[in-house]
């Protein structure tokens, strides 16, 4: 049977563990919010509404685009089901930080992390006066906006890169160091589902973002950056196998996965379930998208990357280590951690985050943790399915947008920049003053740079995929706001707040109206299992109490109808240990 979440299109934010207790505002009339949660605008017959795209669970590792297999683009398409087709992907590191380190007394702050650091462009919290400032600022603001941050490396190999010393036509292999050579070939990127609700209703008109200034940091050079919109293949590892963590058996067990290129698939053509399937058995499941933990990879990838690393440069070389110690580049590291604490080399916020992505052990369980807090990523297995539908989505028709990222022009009317920003008198956590720029950016979407394959009308695109090319040097994009615009006409306002969220004992709904009518309330998990459900009357037209406290830990989705509109949420219960 498939699974298919009636996921709303509205958004979340979602940080553990810090913002729990913060309401999360879905839809509000006549709101402004840009800090991360979805917001309405507009009067009349016309409401536009903005689908906040910057909560990073939801992203994932891209698939190598296709249809653009000509030389310097992405000649490696043509080398379906071979370890070539990973090549040229470079690491991309995408993550919103943590407010611990802006914790400026230090108690929370890692202690190798000082004031200096945590003033840097790259990585300094933004307030939303600094964007937005014409912005009402509630008692207690301004708020920190939580900036989504994409972290591109080019030199660097990205996740189930095998290259070595190139290949003809399509890359141009590593040097003595381990690094990438020609970067400016290589290519990062991430995806992620879009949700729909009512289409019917709501047109999908624009892709708009807040962007920091890139080159605020010195960066001289500049690239692209790619939105891709439609049908997008989540066949992340190019073997048209569908791959589940959950479903990874001991790969020292004979014929207890099947092997492919890459490493081990699963045997089932698709999971019994959504978790991880046997206790006790997360140091093998948990082994990221090749199935196989470091040891195991290091004998497998032996011949085909280790070994010709060690002929050209020895194995003594920066090249090798590297690669031995981390053969498929996919090791996971909680931005936290003694060892990080302990090592002068992660004095850098960006530096810790190297690794956050990488998904061989991204879900300790407590006993796995070092740590006296929790370290892990997520709580469910990585899989080639980002929609839940149990079905590998193979196809790959989009539109293609290609937004320039060049010093000289950065002006109104160049690469879809329609407002720049000069943000001044910026006061830093070490007492010092700053300035930047901020760029915004509105991406028409009927005015695509290209089109792949057949592509599908603008309301029945499902998915997103973002990427970068044509950087020679590491970039950090800071958007303030990532999000895609829909309009509604002859629109019918309902609005909730929902918190704590997380959540783990009671969570409460507010109303930004007061409901005349009866509405539904339902709560389902992510299999889809009705958890909860119950219809409530006008007497609680303000709001109500749901008792969550028997709720085992993970991801639901809050449904609240009534006759004229309804609203989904999606809630994590996250309930302490025993």
């Amino acid at each position: 049977m498939k699974i298919k979440l009636p996921f709303l299109f509205i958004a979340f934010v979602f940080i553990l563990p810090v913002l729990k207790g913060t309401p999360q505002t879905l839809l509000m009339k006549g709101s402004d919010t840009r800090d991360g949660m979805a917001f309405a605008s507009g009067s009349g017959d016309t409401l536009y509404l903005h689908m906040d795209l910057k909560n990073m669970a939801f992203w994932k590792l891209a698939s190598l685009p296709q249809h653009q297999s000509q030389p310097g683009v992405f000649p490696e398409a043509e080398y379906q089901g071979e370890l070539s087709t990973g090549f040229n992907r470079a690491r991309l590191n995408w993550y919103i930080i943590n407010p611990l380190f802006y914790d400026t007394t230090g108690n929370l702050r890692p202690r190798n992390i000082d004031l200096d650091e945590i003033s840097r462009n790259l990585v300094r919290p933004v307030l939303e006066t600094e964007v937005f400032p014409d912005k009402n600022v509630p008692s207690g603001g301004p708020y920190r906006i939580a900036v989504f941050n994409l972290a591109y490396y080019p030199s660097e190999r990205g996740a189930y890169n095998f290259d070595t010393d190139g290949m003809e036509g399509v890359s141009a292999g590593l040097d003595s160091d381990g690094k990438l050579k020609e970067p400016q070939s290589r290519w990062g990127g991430i995806m992620r589902e879009i949700e729909h609700y009512q289409a019917e209703t709501l047109m999908p008109v624009s892709i708009g973002f807040w962007l920091m200034d890139p080159f605020i940091n010195g960066l001289e050079s500049g690239g692209d950056l790619y939105f891709n919109y439609g049908d997008i293949s989540e066949d992340v590892m190019q073997d048209e196998k569908m791959f589940f963590e959950q479903g990874i058996v001991d790969p020292e067990i004979p014929g207890s996965n099947i092997v492919s290129p890459w490493g081990m698939v699963p045997l089932d053509p698709w999971p019994e379930t959504m978790n991880f399937a046997h206790y006790g058995s997360r140091a093998i499941e948990d082994a990221g998208m090749d199935g196989m933990q470091n040891a195991f990879e290091a004998e497998f990838f032996d011949v085909a990357f280790l070994s010709i690393i060690e002929q050209f440069y020895g194995d003594t070389s920066m090249a090798y280590q590297k690669a031995l110690a981390d053969p498929s580049a996919d090791d996971y590291h909680y931005f936290r951690g003694s060892d990080y604490d302990d090592d002068s080399g992660y004095e850098s916020v960006l530096k810790r985050y190297e690794r956050f992505n990488g998904t061989e052990g991204n879900s300790p369980t407590d006993s796995q943790n070092p740590e006296h807090y929790p370290t892990a990523a997520s709580h469910h297995p990585d899989m080639e399915d980002l929609n839940y539908d149990q079905v590998l989505n193979k196809e790959e028709n989009y539109y293609q947008y290609k937004v320039s990222l060049d010093p000289e022009n950065m002006v109104v009317g160049q690469s879809f920049i329609d407002e720049i920003l000069y943000a001044t008198n910026i006061l830093l956590p070490n007492g010092e003053k700053t300035e930047t720029t901020w760029y915004h950016f509105t991406i028409p979407l009927e005015e695509y740079t290209d089109a792949f394959g057949n592509v599908p009308s603008f309301d029945s695109c499902n998915f997103m995929r973002i990427f970068l090319k044509e950087f020679s040097k590491p970039v950090v994009l800071r958007f303030a706001s990532l999000e895609m615009i829909r309009i509604k006409e002859n629109p019918v306002y309902f609005g909730i707040d929902v918190f704590p969220n997380p959540a783990d004992k009671t969570l409460k709904v507010e109303f930004d109206e007061i409901t005349q009518t009866k509405f539904e309330v339902s709560l389902t998990n992510i299999l889809g299992q009705v958890s909860l459900k119950k219809t409530l009357g006008p007497e609680f037209s303000l709001g109500f109490y749901l008792d969550v406290s028997n709720l085992q830990t993970g991801l639901y989705v809050l449904r609240i109808s009534t006759p004229d509109f309804s609203v989904v949420k999606k809630i994590y219960i996250q309930q302490e240990p025993k």
